[in-house]
């Protein structure tokens, strides 16, 4: 917000405000040159400010007019009074292109006071009507796009799998590490079908090499198992009171942060409500100086007037 702004805020809220624009010189030197001055320049040298606005109502009347000298060309020096009534118009969200990352403004959670459902509402009606109408859906400009996903081909089919929600197919056989059936007699002769008798002894010696091996890792859980277990979660306490301790340190920093700025703010309550007061008091003893001002311009003019009438007759 400009000082201009803020200054009519703290004045009056009226959404339709009125102001008053002096042309302190407006001098007109012969038909071709027209120079109008509106004004004087600024003491700190910044150029004027633009607000959006609508002219209501405007009206202007003739304060005083000199001639000046004696030239062939005609010099006047005229001074008018224009009177505008300005009316505050809402600014399209296409000008507003904010950045991600703002520069950070540190608030007075503990000197202003609680905003009012209305201002909130209000607040929130101006947000709103900044924001694009795709601004849920559209990331901002300065998010970069999510990197593609890039799984095998095993990967990506099983994901495709998972989605349509087709059953789980392949993988290891089980089967083959139960015990074997002994193949059946074709007839009752002694001499058995050797072909399937084998593939059943080399299923079999499949099972019992399994089965093995499980024997020998269990026996190895029930020795070392329960010391592995203790171990890992004593690891994963360790890595939990770490975090733990990070957690709590940086609550702590958060409150110290909470707490010094709350003292800062505190201890410059008084000054602050000092100075708005104070701001405001010079606020209006220059609008009573500028009236006052006023007033007695009024007064030197109808005095001339009465004088040049006095003359005239």
């Amino acid at each position: 917000m400009t000082l201009f702004e803020e200054m009519i805020n703290r004045v009056t809220p009226l959404s339709v405000r009125s102001a008053v624009i002096e042309c302190h010189s407006l001098t007109s030197s012969g038909p071709k040159d027209d120079i109008w001055i509106v004004g004087g320049p600024s003491a700190s040298g910044n150029p004027p400010v633009s607000v959006n606005m609508r002219i209501v109502t405007w009206s202007w009347s003739l304060r005083d007019i000199h001639r000046l000298g004696g030239d062939p060309g005609i010099s006047i020096q005229l001074q008018i009074q224009v009177h505008v009534e300005l009316e505050y118009l809402q600014l399209p969200s296409t000008l507003f292109k904010m950045s991600l990352i703002n520069e950070v403004h540190d608030s007075l959670p503990y000197i202003d006071a609680e905003p009012s459902a209305v201002a909130r509402q209000k607040a929130q009606q101006l947000i709103n009507a900044e924001l694009a109408p795709e601004h849920t859906s559209t990331l901002h400009p300065s998010i970069p796009a999510s990197p593609e996903s890039k799984f095998s081909a095993l990967i990506q089919q099983e994901l495709e799998r998972k989605a349509t929600g087709a059953p789980l197919t392949g993988g290891i056989d089980l089967t083959r590490y139960e015990a074997p059936e002994p193949p059946t007699r074709t007839s009752d002769t002694e001499a058995p079908n050797l072909p399937e008798w084998r593939e059943t002894l080399q299923k079999a010696y499949v099972s019992s090499s399994h089965l093995t091996k499980r024997h020998e890792n269990l026996t190895l859980l029930e020795e070392h198992g329960k010391n592995a277990w203790l171990i890992g979660n004593s690891q994963l306490e360790e890595i939990l009171r770490g975090m733990e301790k990070e957690l709590a340190e940086t609550k702590s920093a958060s409150e110290e942060v909470n707490k010094q700025r709350k003292i800062a703010q505190d201890a410059s309550s008084g000054e602050m409500t000092s100075l708005e007061e104070t701001w405001k008091r010079g606020v209006g003893a220059v609008l009573e100086v500028e009236l006052a001002s006023e007033g007695l311009r009024m007064q030197i003019l109808e005095q001339r007037r009465s004088a040049a009438q006095q003359q005239a007759r």
